[in-house]
């Protein structure tokens, strides 16, 4: 399966491939992170790159979709989320000045 990937189809193409049982979360997890390893080191896009926590979600978007279970369209779907957004996981987190006064602004 990770052979055909060698450019990723729609999120709509995946999301049908996954329910349709043709693709699994798990084999387009690593695909996704085979590309973060090879290109990451040029393009230092990535600050933190949670690697279990994507497979282990990934093996339970597989069971739940086999079981009947499906969550929507992007369920079994992985996805990066900008390091400006607090990520309870992730070591790492740089704000952003108006997430920062946002913040303030909601402590008082």
């Amino acid at each position: 399966m990770k052979k055909e990937l060698t450019s990723l189809p729609s999120v709509k193409q995946l999301s049908h491939k996954i329910r349709a049982g043709v693709m699994s979360p798990v084999d387009l997890v690593e695909v996704c992170l085979e590309r973060i390893r090879r290109f990451n080191p040029s393009l230092n896009a990535f600050i933190t790159v949670l690697e279990e926590s994507s497979y282990k979600d990934a093996e339970a978007a597989e069971q739940q979709i086999k079981q009947g279970l499906d969550l929507g369209p992007l369920h079994g779907i992985p996805f990066s989320i900008k390091d400006i957004f607090y990520v309870l996981q992730a070591q790492k987190y740089y704000p952003t000045i108006l997430l920062t006064l946002m913040q303030l602004l909601l402590k008082k």
